[in-house]
């Protein structure tokens, strides 16, 4: 059996034999996503598509991934954050609101760098507006959007316009 998709979600497939007889019908595959490598546009419907953290990569100087949130997003997991694994990447939550609900301990939502790994160069987290209901509390040492470490030895990163309450 052979499936190719570059899409998420869920898909009704068959299993058929070296004849095309089906052997096993009515089977759900469902397909997450856990990297970003081209720009793209997020909006609540799609948070149970990714596997979260989810890894943003593949930016260049003449064509930098953004990942913009379309409508206001709510996460409720430690593990709902972005990892950046390259130069040029833009998380744009473009003036639309980041809900954190009921977690405990919110690592923070961009990763650019760690205690012992640096973080990447020209890197841009803007226009993020994050908010928490029912008790949720931050990790230790770190920021609501920005996690620990953020742009640990790199250059040219950018905080425009964002604001937690």
């Amino acid at each position: 059996m052979l499936f190719r998709s570059s899409a998420p979600g869920s898909y009704q497939i068959s299993i058929l034999d070296n004849n095309d007889n089906v052997i096993q019908s009515g089977l759900t595959l469902s397909a997450t996503i856990n990297t970003i490598s081209t720009s793209t546009t997020l909006s609540n419907e799609d948070i149970t598509l990714y596997t979260w953290p989810v890894t943003v990569s593949g930016g260049t100087s003449g064509s930098p991934v953004v990942v913009t949130f379309g409508d206001d997003i709510t996460f409720n997991s430690t593990d709902q954050y972005f990892i950046i694994d390259s130069e040029y990447v833009t998380i744009d939550g473009s003036n639309n609101t980041l809900t954190i609900d009921g977690v405990t301990n919110y690592p923070g939502l961009v990763q650019n760098g760690t205690s012992t790994a640096n973080g990447y160069s020209n890197v841009i987290v803007q226009n993020i507006n994050m908010t928490t209901l029912n008790g949720s509390t931050i990790s230790g040492f770190t920021g609501w959007i920005c996690k620990s470490y953020f742009g640990r030895n790199a250059s040219t990163n950018s905080y425009i316009n964002n604001c937690s309450t």
